[in-house]
């Protein structure tokens, strides 16, 4: 494989998994845990500038149920194989229960009176709070869910902030190494110049 093929395909595996991992909000150190991987997984494959192995895409999609493994290889097709946000594991998503009114019986619609009326009276009342309850109860889920809804945001943000806190981190740490090569150098040049003066001087 020619080296500038490479170094293109590692930059593109490079964006989706950070991608992939932005969409999990979650931190780097959560992800590799998560997936099995070392935890230094992703500042050793930035650095060596290498692909994602067979292995570790199976590990990913192990740990992924509905991530569309050929689009994290090579960039083709869509993410999610299920058109789902991507998520850890499976989840499933239950339908919310929907309040019904109970249709107006029979005798009613006809009008009739007498005994029967008078005896489906206490039936009625006992489904006209059956109703309330339910209703109430619907309610009160709701709000529940609401509220639940409203933390993961702020823990959605939350984690958000801190995946961009790791990366800048270890932005900067890479650059610190790449600017003590610099010195590294210059130093090693400094010190063979001053050496080589010492030698033509004697």
């Amino acid at each position: 494989m020619e080296e500038a093929i490479k170094i293109e395909m590692h930059e593109g595996q490079r964006v989706r998994l950070k991608e992939l991992v932005n969409e999990l909000a979650v931190s780097e150190n959560a992800f590799v845990k998560r997936v099995g991987l070392s935890p230094n997984y992703f500042f050793q494959f930035r650095k060596k500038g290498s692909l994602l192995t067979p292995s570790t895409l199976r590990k990913i999609k192990s740990a992924i149920g509905n991530l569309n493994e050929e689009w994290l290889r090579t960039g083709e097709g869509e993410r999610s194989t299920d058109g789902n946000p991507i998520a850890f594991g499976s989840v499933e998503v239950k339908p919310k229960r929907r309040y019904q009114k109970r249709a107006s019986s029979q005798q009613e619609q006809d009008g009739e009176v007498g005994a029967e009326n008078v005896a489906a009276e206490p039936a009625q009342g006992a489904a006209l709070s059956a109703e309330a309850v339910a209703s109430a109860r619907e309610l009160g889920e709701a709000g529940l869910t609401t509220l639940v809804a409203k933390y993961q945001q702020i823990a959605f943000d939350l984690q958000r902030q801190n995946v961009d806190l790791q990366a800048r981190i270890v932005e900067l740490t890479e650059k610190a190494l790449r600017q003590q090569d610099i010195i590294n150098r210059l130093l090693q040049e400094k010190i063979s110049n001053v050496e080589k003066s010492e030698s033509v001087e004697q």
